[in-house]
């Protein structure tokens, strides 16, 4: 993996409210650069046991070491690219409540990642009467865009000449001191949008970004950017299922740019010669984050927590495959433990049978629960998602699982409603701006009829005619693409009550 790549995770404290509920710590920090979480589980027959999983990354934080830690180890060397003239990107993530906020903004006595990187920015640029210091804040939002510095305002993200990505629209603001930067961040935080899950009553839905960039005051001309950024919460699909429909396809969409950020990262530091940067609107505005002079730190954020274990793991797994890095297992990964006071962990054979038809009983049902209706749906989108999918890594599970396969029709589904609700505004208000015109055309042929009498009827009917038949083509277009987006809407009724997914990682 190349050294311009950084992959940290960071556990925090157990909390007072965790302990209260029976959680214990299951999160040991054997070394700087790895961690072991205890997994505590109940097999079919009530035997309980530990598994154990491993993980080794650049770097990992003990919930004891503060931020001014973190922002030494990873985030630091990040400054020497910034002022170098390149793009330096820090990027936080996992599950809300984690501690991303706490590493990112800090508290009393604990200066956040963000405070100490903009005191060391406006202590070396002090010295540099031609430079100033600009910031832009904006969140990403399913496939959308909005400017938090500025109520919200939407913004376009469009490629030019150069194969530059440019945010139109996106308003940028000098800043002269850190508590400038920081009232700018709490205006932009209040604009954030959130929504609430299974798994938290206030999660970030969307991908908040903090660009910070160095600009020749005279020219404006970019002298080094640093972007900050705030990934939306990694609850699972399952933990928004019992919600609507806006926070089930919102899901979706966190998923999907999620797995493509994975993508790209990985193809980087392994020196693929293609990087699928479309595969999100997230990873096509951070394209230029990545390419020539650039230095990215993911920080992965991890509760301690026996009752956020199976959280934890799905933060670290994503946070691995990222990596990319091959474990030594010895000792570590996938290991189980016997409780103390319990029979052996090694399973009698009728046991494993059992355990063996019962698993066989439970895949039945799933695909009876499934239902034809909902198979149909698949067996149709099935090809289309194939043709379009990125590469896969090696110990992906096959594609033959109906109940993958259906959580893999639920995110093209959701992704094509986004993309139809947005193509319909943008065709009604056309028709509309059209329906204007005909209307004026029409106004003038009555006007002149009225004045000329007879001698003009035949204009006046041609004139009608063109009119009503330009009325009925346009209708017609919009009861199609109305047709279309009806369709998504009963497809993403019928797959998401069909099953609960998981974050795929």
């Amino acid at each position: 993996m190349s050294a311009a790549i950084t992959v940290a995770v960071r556990k925090r404290p157990l909390m007072r409210h965790e302990k209260d509920k029976g959680g214990t710590d299951v999160v040991e920090v054997a070394k700087r650069n790895s961690l072991v979480v205890s997994e505590p589980k109940i097999r079919y027959d009530l035997t309980k046991y530990t598994e154990c999983h491993g993980y080794t990354f650049d770097r990992v934080f003990k919930d004891t070491e503060d931020n001014s830690s973190v922002y030494q180890d990873v985030c630091r060397p990040l400054l020497d690219t910034f002022f170098s003239g390149g793009n330096a990107t820090c990027f936080a993530y996992g599950q809300t409540g984690s501690g991303k906020t706490h590493t990112m903004l800090g508290k009393k006595g604990d200066k956040g990642i963000y405070i100490l990187a903009a005191e060391e920015i406006f202590n070396r640029v002090g010295g540099r009467d031609a430079a100033g210091v600009f910031v832009s804040f904006y969140e990403i939002y399913g496939r959308k865009l909005f400017d938090l510095l500025n109520e919200r305002a939407k913004l376009v993200a469009r490629e030019d000449g150069d194969k530059n990505i440019n945010i139109c629209g996106l308003s940028e603001h000098e800043v002269t001191s850190v508590d400038s930067l920081m009232g700018l961040m709490s205006q932009g935080a209040e604009q954030r949008c959130t929504g609430t899950t299974a798994a938290n009553s206030d999660s970030s839905r969307s991908h908040a970004v903090l660009k910070i960039e160095l600009q020749d005051k005279s020219t404006r001309r970019s002298k080094g950017v640093m972007s900050f950024i705030d990934l939306a919460g990694n609850e699972r699909g399952s933990d928004t299922m019992d919600a609507d429909r806006q926070t089930r396809v919102e899901g979706a969409e966190i998923n999907k740019s999620l797995l493509a950020l994975k993508e790209c990262i990985r193809a980087l530091g392994m020196g693929k010669a293609h990087v699928p940067f479309r595969g999100s609107i997230l990873t096509e505005v951070l394209r230029d984050s990545f390419l020539g002079n650039s230095r990215t730190t993911m920080i992965a954020h991890i509760s301690p927590s026996s009752t956020n274990c199976e959280h934890s793991l799905n933060t670290l797994r994503y946070t691995d495959r990222v990596k990319g890095l091959k474990q030594d297992r010895k000792g570590s990964g996938n290991v189980r433990k016997p409780i103390a006071g319990r029979r052996s962990d090694a399973k009698p054979q009728a046991v494993r049978d059992k355990d063996k038809d019962k698993a066989l009983r439970e895949k039945k049902q799933k695909a009876e629960a499934i239902g034809e209706e909902v198979l149909q749906i698949v067996r149709r989108l099935r090809p289309q998602i194939t043709a379009a999918k990125p590469i896969e890594d090696d110990d992906e599970e096959e594609d033959d699982n109906t109940e993958r396969q259906v959580e893999e029709c639920y995110t093209h589904v959701a992704t094509a409603l986004n993309k139809a609700q947005e193509d319909l505004l943008v065709h009604y208000r056309k028709m509309l701006d059209t329906r204007v015109e005909i209307m004026t055309r029409e106004t003038e042929a009555i006007k002149t009829l009225d004045q000329g009498g007879v001698r003009d009827l035949d204009h006046f009917v041609s004139q009608i005619d063109k009119c009503l038949f330009e009325n009925i083509q346009a209708i017609n277009d919009m009861r199609d693409r109305l047709a279309t987006l009806k369709e998504h809407l009963r497809q993403e009724e019928l797959l998401g009550k069909s099953f609960k997914p998981t974050f795929r990682i």
